[in-house]
């Protein structure tokens, strides 16, 4: 693609073409450079362990010649100034629409990147003949602008989903996401559709990426399928997701014991694969689960590995719901000890073991029951959490929920009714950007007051790739 460097607003109705117009580039002024890295290290005697927080915006300078008339130099200069103030504009007020930024395309290059600019400064230069009274038709400048540490595609990429059930089911995307840096998220949404259930309260949407692969990956344990603890037997319920359930009693062992245990390789025989090394990753667990009426339950999830002498608990909840809910049981890292080369062995995540620890805590233990369906792995690494949404299906008006990443990497979660924003959802978005390669998204959505397992909609994820410097598609 030929060469492109210009100054331009978002639509691309204003800009200033740095390459043939009135002011050029001057050859060999202007210095890239890929954004520093910000963190700190924690050292030891002979290495150190670094703890990267974030990029560092990046600065750079250019010089800038022309050569015409005193009023075509002047009025050049003057609408490059108005570009800049306007770019700083932009950041001051989110009620301005156009943002500015530097696109770049170096010759070969596939196509054109853009990098926010944050603000910049222009200097006019004194040399022989030169100054700022331009007596001589001719002017040389010396622009300084602070960028976004990356850079991204200029046009968006948008892959849908269709149907998807949202018990903790996957979506693989179909075309690779390009970059060396994960995608910013432009907008992803969940959209209803005709029988697909609702309406929709609460949303985990997480963003897993390749790792060692995803074909593999189970994002629903089902808890019939592993070893019974105390007091539990599997019951069948055709209100469970797969027509069984674990039921806990509690009239012989009230206290906090385990009462039911299941490894990655237990689990993975319902799916008839052996490649356990696809569940690698940190995840959010939700687990699908009720109680008796009137009975309170404290549930805990731990994990260890199969033998192991002892476990890591996760956070303890108290069960009230008399119906089927989806309980965040607190983050789990699948093996325990991350997946490095000397722990990176297909057998460690088979033994990989999820234990559920339970006591009744108040009602009539003697006849209370705890019922435990199954688990659903949210990604947490990219993770967005929606509360208050109202995702359902409704003749002429559309209530999709969307996340939304601008360009300044603020986020903004919103319903919508009638084609507009009508809600502002709480929740979180945390470091919700699309992971390079063939990433998955799972999603996971229950009602105000119950989980349903037919529900079902449809996914849309807008986004754009980004770069530390060059394209490399």
């Amino acid at each position: 693609m030929a060469a492109t460097l210009k100054i331009a607003s978002l639509d691309g109705t204003v800009y200033v073409d740095l390459l043939a117009g009135t002011l050029k580039l001057e050859a060999e002024s202007w210095t890239s450079r890929s954004a520093p890295v910000v963190g700190d290290y924690a050292h030891t005697t002979y290495g150190a362990q670094p703890a990267f927080t974030h990029y560092s915006p990046v600065v750079e300078t250019m010089d800038l010649v022309g050569s015409d008339t005193g009023a075509n130099l002047t009025a050049a200069i003057a609408a490059l100034a108005t570009l800049i103030a306007s770019a700083k504009t932009w950041h001051a007020s989110r009620h301005t629409t156009q943002s500015y930024w530097l696109y770049h395309c170096a010759t070969g290059e596939t196509a054109i990147r853009r990098a926010l600019i944050y603000e910049a400064s222009l200097q006019i230069l004194t040399d022989h003949g030169l100054d700022p009274m331009i007596e001589e038709a001719a002017v040389r400048l010396r622009l300084t602008l602070t960028r976004h540490p990356l850079w991204e595609a200029s046009t968006a990429t948008v892959q849908t989903k269709e149907a998807l059930t949202l018990w903790g089911n996957k979506y693989t995307l179909t075309t690779a996401v390009a970059g060396n840096e994960p995608a910013r998220i432009r907008d992803l949404s969940v959209k209803p559709r005709i029988s697909g259930g609702g309406p929709l309260y609460s949303i985990w949407i997480g963003l897993r990426d390749q790792g060692v692969s995803t074909l593999n990956f189970d994002p629903v344990y089902e808890l019939e399928d592993g070893t019974n603890g105390a007091s539990a037997t599997d019951v069948i319920d055709a209100t469970a997701s797969q027509g069984y359930k674990v039921q806990v009693a509690f009239n012989v062992t009230p206290g906090a014991v385990s009462r039911m245990t299941l490894t990655c390789a237990q689990a993975s025989i319902r799916y008839a694969h052996m490649n356990y090394s696809h569940q690698v990753g940190n995840y959010l667990a939700l687990l699908r689960c009720k109680v008796t009426a009137g009975a309170k339950v404290g549930v805990q999830l731990r994990v260890a590995y199969t033998n192991s002498a002892d476990s890591d608990p996760c956070q303890e909840q108290y069960i009230e719901n008399s119906g089927w809910r989806l309980i965040p049981m607190g983050y789990i890292s699948i093996p325990p000890h991350g997946y490095r080369d000397q722990l990176a062995a297909n057998d460690n995540v088979a033994t990989t073991q999820l234990q559920i620890w339970a006591q009744h805590l108040a009602g009539t233990a003697a006849t209370d029951v705890l019922d435990l369906d199954a688990i659903a792995f949210i990604p947490s690494d990219h993770m967005a959490y929606l509360v208050g949404t109202d995702v359902e299906y409704r003749v002429n008006d559309d209530t999709p929920a969307h996340c939304l990443t601008f360009e300044d990497d603020t986020t903004l979660a919103c319903g919508y009714r009638y084609g507009k924003p009508s809600l502002s959802l709480d929740g979180s978005m945390d470091k919700f950007y699309l992971p390079r390669l063939y990433s998955c998204i799972v999603v996971a959505g229950e009602r105000e007051t119950s989980h349903v397992l037919t529900e079902a909609n449809d996914i849309r994820v807008e986004y754009l790739p980004r770069w530390l410097s060059y394209r490399s598609s």
